[in-house]
């Protein structure tokens, strides 16, 4: 693909969106899930493409000077379905970014080279990329300290959506006490929860793995993070 075409398709991923997300007259293009975090698997499919037509699908960040490129090929019909790899939030969030909004526009190239009507050349649309991560500080947001107040900030849980977010305190391979945080919600599984103190009443001070997951008895179970914290 030359550099004039795809700096017209990117260009195009940003003004073409909200059109694309009310009417689309011409290929069509759906990803599975409104929010992606790592380790998911990123599904589409779309139609009205070229039978057999070469798709280039170019991937633009809302927030960050950072774009992609994945080509496919239209079936006998003129669909295309396939699934990816998450992207990677380093790559396309802003450092201080849990998630942001990403633009993809699927290229008919064959449309494309032969100069066809701007709305029959690409289908496009939006998701959501997210963090997987959790972090825990004080309000004020200094480090937390076990009789002070602590705000769990947890983002990107997609796997868990709707479901509760627990919180279990680990020491020395034992689980000694398990919180519940509240249900995940939101596009991406979001939750934000401020305990009354960082250290649970009965337990002693000292060095604690805090594990974050969705399921009430088990830490070690569905994909997690985990926080090592010295708490006095």
């Amino acid at each position: 693909m030359s550099r004039s075409l795809l700096a017209a398709l990117v260009a195009a991923v940003a003004v073409s969106i909200p059109a694309a997300a009310s009417a689309q007259r011409g290929p069509t293009l759906a990803f599975d899930q409104p929010c992606y975090s790592p380790g998911d698997r990123m599904g589409f499919d779309g139609a009205g493409y070229t039978p057999g037509g070469e798709v280039n699908m170019i991937f633009s960040s809302f927030v960050k000077e950072q774009f992609g490129q994945y080509d496919t090929h239209a079936d006998p019909t003129g669909a295309i379905d396939g699934g990816l790899a998450t992207l990677d939030p380093d790559d396309w969030l802003g450092e201080n970014d849990w998630s942001a909004r990403i633009g993809v526009a699927a290229s008919d190239r064959t449309r494309v080279e032969a100069g066809a009507p701007a709305d029959q050349q690409f289908g496009a649309t939006v998701f959501t990329l997210s963090r997987f991560d959790v972090q825990v500080e004080q309000p004020n947001g200094r480090a937390p300290k076990a009789r002070k107040p602590m705000r769990v900030t947890a983002a990107g849980f997609t796997y868990a959506r709707g479901r509760m977010l627990y919180v279990h305190y680990r020491r020395a391979r034992r689980t000694m006490k398990t919180l519940k945080l509240g249900r995940l919600g939101g596009d991406c599984g979001d939750r934000t929860r401020t305990l009354p103190r960082a250290l649970p009443r009965g337990l002693r001070p000292g060095r604690y793995e805090l594990v974050f997951n969705a399921s009430k008895r088990d830490p070690q179970a569905g994909p997690r993070q985990d926080e090592r914290l010295r708490l006095r």
